[in-house]
């Protein structure tokens, strides 16, 4: 007869999703590093919560809109786990619309401000021409 051993879902969360803070380490802050780095982070992986890696955790919290305290709780595991596709140009030129969302043109103006003029001129000769 063998004893089936199941373990109360708050518990299983705990364990899989601890809340982390600096200072804290282990395998837990091994996970969040990779996590980070998958997220475009460039962490040295050594599970240690230093400076470097409350950083990173702040600047994941502030562009998914989450309360940027450098803890790692439930919600930050969730949206580092979540797979989102990056968004692409191609998707962005398809939603244009800047009667409904006035900020667009700043914000393609400050994208066009980040590239090199090289880029851009190189951009619009690929636009311009059937590859």
């Amino acid at each position: 007869m063998s004893a089936s051993c199941e373990f109360p879902a708050e518990i299983v969360s705990a364990i899989t999703n601890p809340t982390l803070y600096e200072g804290d380490f282990g395998p837990a802050v091994v996970e969040l590093q990779k996590l980070l780095n998958a997220k475009g982070a460039n962490l040295l992986v050594d599970g240690f919560l230093g400076p470097a890696t409350k950083a990173a955790v702040i600047l994941f919290q502030q562009q998914r809109g989450l309360v940027p305290d450098g803890a790692t709780g439930l919600i930050v595991w969730k949206e580092l786990r979540e797979d989102k596709p990056p968004i692409r140009l191609e998707d962005m030129c398809l939603s244009y619309n800047p009667l409904n969302f006035p900020h667009q043109a700043e914000a393609l103006q400050w994208l066009q401000n980040q590239l090199p003029p090289r880029t851009l001129a190189e951009f619009v000769r690929r636009w311009q021409q059937k590859l």
